[in-house]
């Protein structure tokens, strides 16, 4: 007869069911359309799995106390340590330099929070290079004018917007050969070069 299906030997017919129908003992029938009834003991199962999961999760984000230590010495915001954190586990053969150079860098800063958003984006593009800017350039001139590193840092990071760095950099090394406060000019001009504004020749001699 049309919509029954064959019996299944050692398989008993369920009340109202055509004999036949798909059922386990000691569990009610799969009925389509239905959700499965819970197996028993696979809801303590998901719940171990997920304590697994945030076991891991917490291990993979807690904060090394050196990272801790950084951001509390410079009152920096949580959030930069968990960015910080983050980038410094897949820099593991160079973390406690890293670490000394991030000190070094921030020490001077008058927001320290700034210059560490900058090098936590090089460490993404693989550019950082500790106290050292990834533009030889700038390290010329940082060495060259005794530039301190926050001020070196963030010409490094202005720079990068601009259509000749190359050029512009060789522009404000006339301004810092005239002067006798190359750091504090450096930063004072950054406003301007970050504007995209050009940089005037300098005039003092």
């Amino acid at each position: 007869q049309l919509g029954k299906m064959p019996a299944v030997p050692g398989v008993p017919a369920m009340l109202g069911l055509p004999p036949g129908f798909p059922t386990l003992p000691g569990r009610p029938p799969f009925l389509p359309g239905l959700a499965m009834p819970p197996i028993p003991g696979a809801g303590n199962l998901t719940q171990q799995q997920a304590l697994e999961y945030e076991q891991s999760k917490a291990r993979d984000t807690a904060l090394e106390p050196e990272v801790v230590e950084l951001v509390h010495y410079f009152k920096i915001s949580d959030r930069h340590a968990k960015m910080l954190n983050e980038q410094l586990k897949k820099r593991n053969n160079s973390y406690e330099e890293d670490i000394a150079s991030l000190y070094e860098i921030l020490k001077g800063a008058k927001n320290p929070g700034d210059l560490l958003t900058v090098s936590i984006r090089w460490m993404e593009k693989g550019t950082f290079r500790g106290a050292l800017t990834p533009n030889p350039g700038v390290e010329k001139a940082a060495k060259m004018y005794k530039l301190d590193a926050p001020s070196a840092c963030k010409l490094a990071e202005v720079l990068e917007s601009r259509e000749d760095p190359d050029a512009d950099l060789r522009k404000l090394c006339e301004h810092l050969a005239a002067s006798n406060k190359p750091s504090s000019l450096v930063m004072q001009m950054l406003k301007d070069i970050k504007d995209g504004k050009p940089i005037q020749p300098c005039t003092r001699a």
